[in-house]
C-alpha cells in the first residue's frame, strides 16, 4: 500500500473521462461563454412559455405540456447551479488531489476490479452522450413537427410571427446542450463519490495489511522489538492523518 498520500492527476485518475467531459470541458473559458449565452436564451424562452401558459390557461395545455415544462425547469436549475459553483468544484478537486492515495501498490485483483468499474461508468457516460446526439438529430425540423410535445412552437408562432424560425432553431439547437449541462452536477458528484469510495477502500485495505504485515513476529518479539514499535507507530499516524482528511472531504463531496 502507498507509503504516503500522492497527488491525484490525469496519469493515475481511474475516472479521467468523467473529469474531462464534465469538469475540464464544461469549465473551459469558451464553454463557459457558451453556457452563459445558453442560460440567457433558454431562460428567455422559458419565461415566454410561462407567460403564454398563464395567458391561455387551460386544462388541455397543462395536460399536454406540463411534463416538458417541468423537465425544462429542472434542467435550467441544474445548469445555473453547476455554473455558479465552479469555484467550489475546483477547490474540491484540489482537496481530492492532496489526500488521494496512489493505486500503484494495490493488489492486481483490486486494480482489475477498479478497471471494470471504471469501464462501466465510462460506458454509462458514452450512452448518455449518444442519447444527446440522437436527440439533436431527431429534433431537426426535417423529422417533423414537435408542436404536440414542445409548447415553444406555439409561443414562437404567436410572438414572433414570420420570424419564428429564428428562436425555433435557437431553442432546438440549445435544448440537447441544456440537457447535457444540466446533468453535469450529477456526474461531478458521481466522480467525487467514486474517488471517495476508492480512497475508503484503500484505507481499509491498508489497515488490514498493517495488522497482518508482522504476523511472522512472535508476540514476545512484537513487545520488545523497536523496529516493530516504530513501524506500527508510523503506520498508525498515517492512518489517523488519512482518516481526518477523508472526514473533512466527505461533507463537501456528498450532497
Amino acid at each position: 500500500m502507498a507509503k504516503q498520500a500522492s497527488k491525484l492527476n490525469d496519469s493515475n485518475d481511474s475516472f479521467l473521462l468523467l473529469k474531462k467531459v464534465y469538469i475540464d470541458f464544461c469549465y473551459h473559458k469558451v464553454t463557459k461563454t457558451c453556457i452563459f449565452l445558453l442560460v440567457i436564451s433558454q431562460t428567455t424562452f422559458y419565461f415566454l412559455q410561462i407567460h403564454f401558459l398563464l395567458s391561455h390557461l387551460s386544462l388541455e395545455l397543462l395536460a399536454r405540456y406540463s411534463t416538458i415544462m417541468m423537465i425544462t425547469t429542472v434542467a435550467l436549475f441544474g445548469l445555473i447551479l453547476s455554473f455558479c459553483i465552479e469555484k467550489n468544484i475546483h477547490e474540491l478537486y484540489e482537496i481530492m488531489g492532496e489526500i488521494a492515495w496512489s493505486l500503484d501498490e494495490a493488489s492486481k485483483k483490486d486494480q482489475n476490479e477498479l478497471s471494470q468499474t471504471s469501464r462501466k461508468i465510462n460506458n454509462l457516460n458514452l450512452y448518455f452522450l449518444e442519447f444527446l446526439a440522437f436527440l439533436i438529430i431527431i429534433l431537426l425540423p426535417v423529422f417533423g413537427d414537435e408542436k404536440n410535445l414542445f409548447l415553444c412552437i406555439l409561443v414562437f408562432d404567436e410572438y414572433f410571427g414570420e420570424w419564428a424560425f429564428i428562436p425555433y432553431h435557437l431553442y432546438f439547437i440549445g435544448f440537447p446542450f441544456l440537457c447535457y449541462f444540466s446533468v453535469q452536477l450529477c456526474f461531478m458528484f458521481l466522480y467525487a463519490t467514486l474517488h471517495l469510495h476508492v480512497q475508503i477502500y484503500l484505507f481499509n485495505n491498508f489497515i488490514v495489511k498493517m495488522a497482518t504485515s508482522f504476523d511472522f513476529f512472535s508476540d514476545w518479539k512484537k513487545i520488545h522489538s523497536g523496529e516493530y514499535q516504530e513501524e506500527i507507530s508510523r503506520q498508525l499516524c498515517q492512518c489517523i492523518q488519512q482518516d481526518v482528511a477523508l472526514k473533512k472531504f466527505l461533507p463537501v463531496s456528498v450532497p
